[in-house]
C-alpha cells in the first residue's frame, strides 16, 4: 500500500511539475524546470529529457546556488540549494525550528539542547534551558515552556536579557533588532535590542481581544497585525518618532481562531496575510486590500513576492494542494494542482522551491 501510495505522489507530483514548466505567467515569466529529489534517498529523480530542455548540463551561475535554504518536508528537514546539493538532509525524531542560519531538535522538557548551523556543526549548547529555542533576524531567543516570557541569547547560550509578558505570547516577529511580540489577551509590545519596551497598544474594537500573527518590515519601520474575534482585525502600523500609529485598519469578518500567515513582501511595499476562505494582500503605498479567495487553507507563502508575482500553497483535509501564482494586486494567473499529505514552499531570489510528501522539486522563474 506505501509503495502504491509512493507512485500516486511521484505521478501527481511530476503532474504539477509539468504543468507549472510550461505555464507562462504574464508580463512574459516562465516556471523553468531544475531538478526533482527524493528526500528518502537524496537521488535525482528528473527525468534526463526534461533535464536536457531546461539546460542543467551547464553549471549554474545563480548566486542562489551558493547559498542552502531551510526546509521541512514531512518526516525530513535540512537545508538544500539551488542545484539540488543538501547540506544537511535528515529525518525528524523531534521537534525542529530551522532558519536560514540555524536548527535545533527539542522534545519537551530538555536537559541539553543544540542548536547547530547549516553544515550540522555545533553553533551553541543551551544546558538546561527551560524553553524552546528560536531564531528571529539571525538572533536566538528562548521562550518558556508557559509562553509568558522571552530570553535572547548570546554567543555561549546565556540570557543577555530576559522580559515576562502579561499574557500568553501568541506570536513573535523580529527585524532590524527590535521584536514585536502579540497576546493572547489582545496587546501588542514592540521592544528594543536589550529587551526593553519600546511601545506597546491594545487594539480595540473586536468582541475578544487576541493576536493571531505579527509581521515587522524587514527595516523594523512597519507592523502588520492580524487581531481579535468578532470581529477580526488586519492593522498597519507606522513608526513615527518613539511612537506608533496606525494609519490603516480593516475588519475581517468573524475571522480565523487560530495563528494566521502574515508575511511583509515586494520589498516591504505589501502585506500578505491569511483571512477566512481567503488571503488579503495591503499595498501600503496606496493604502488598499486586494482579496484573493481560495479552496483550502493556506500552508505556505513564498515571503519574497518579487517580480510582481506571489506565490502560495493551498492544502485541504484529503491531501489535495495547490501551487497558485498571483499578480500583484490580486488576480491569480497560475494554478497547479498535485496531491501530496504535506507540502513546502520556499523561494530564493529567481529559484522556486515545491516539495511534496517526500519529493523537493526545484524551478527557475524567469522572464522571456
Amino acid at each position: 500500500m506505501k509503495k502504491k501510495y509512493k507512485a500516486a505522489v511521484v505521478v501527481s507530483i511530476f503532474a504539477a511539475y509539468s504543468f507549472v514548466a510550461t505555464e507562462r505567467i504574464p508580463p512574459e515569466t516562465v516556471f523553468i524546470p531544475r531538478w526533482i529529489t527524493s528526500l528518502d534517498d537524496g537521488k535525482n529523480a528528473i527525468p534526463s529529457v526534461i533535464k536536457a530542455e531546461a539546460g542543467l548540463e551547464k553549471k549554474s551561475t545563480s548566486a542562489a546556488s551558493a547559498e542552502f535554504i531551510p526546509f521541512e518536508l514531512g518526516r525530513r528537514f535540512g537545508y538544500v540549494n539551488a542545484d539540488g546539493v543538501f547540506s544537511i538532509n535528515k529525518e525528524k525524531t523531534k521537534n525542529i525550528y530551522i532558519s536560514p542560519s540555524l536548527f535545533a531538535e527539542y522534545g519537551g522538557v530538555e536537559e541539553k539542547i543544540e542548536i547547530n548551523n547549516p553544515s550540522g556543526g555545533l553553533s551553541v549548547l543551551l544546558e538546561n534551558p527551560q524553553g524552546r529555542p528560536f531564531f528571529l533576524d539571525d538572533k536566538i531567543f528562548l521562550i518558556n515552556y508557559g509562553q509568558y516570557s522571552i530570553s535572547r541569547l548570546g554567543d555561549s547560550g546565556a540570557a543577555l536579557w530576559t522580559r515576562d509578558f502579561p499574557s500568553v505570547i501568541t506570536c513573535v516577529d523580529g527585524a532590524a533588532g527590535i521584536l514585536a511580540v502579540g497576546m493572547l489577551d489582545g496587546s501588542v509590545e514592540i521592544v528594543s535590542r536589550t529587551g526593553e519596551l519600546i511601545y506597546e497598544f491594545e487594539p480595540s474594537g473586536s468582541r475578544i481581544g487576541a493576536v493571531f500573527g505579527c509581521a515587522l518590515s524587514s527595516d523594523g519601520s512597519a507592523l502588520a497585525v492580524v487581531c481579535g474575534i468578532g470581529k477580526q482585525r488586519f492593522l498597519y502600523l507606522e513608526q513615527a518618532g518613539s511612537t506608533w500609529r496606525i494609519t490603516y485598519h480593516e475588519f475581517l469578518e468573524e475571522g480565523l481562531r487560530r495563528p494566521v500567515y502574515i508575511s511583509f513582501t515586494d520589498g516591504n511595499r505589501r502585506v500578505v496575510f491569511e483571512r477566512e476562505n481567503s488571503i488579503g494582500v495591503y499595498d501600503s503605498t496606496d493604502r488598499i486590500v486586494s482579496r484573493v479567495f481560495l479552496d483550502g487553507r493556506v500552508a505556505g507563502i513564498d515571503a519574497s513576492g518579487e517580480n510582481g508575482i506571489l506565490l502560495l500553497l493551498t492544502s485541504d483535509a484529503g491531501a489535495n494542494n495547490k501551487l497558485i501564482a498571483i499578480q500583484y494586486p490580486g488576480v491569480v494567473v497560475m494554478e497547479a494542482p498535485f496531491k501530496s499529505k504535506t507540502v513546502f514552499l520556499s523561494r530564493k531570489e529567481d529559484v522556486v522551491f515545491l516539495g511534496g510528501d517526500s519529493l523537493l522539486a526545484s524551478f527557475n522563474l524567469e522572464k522571456r
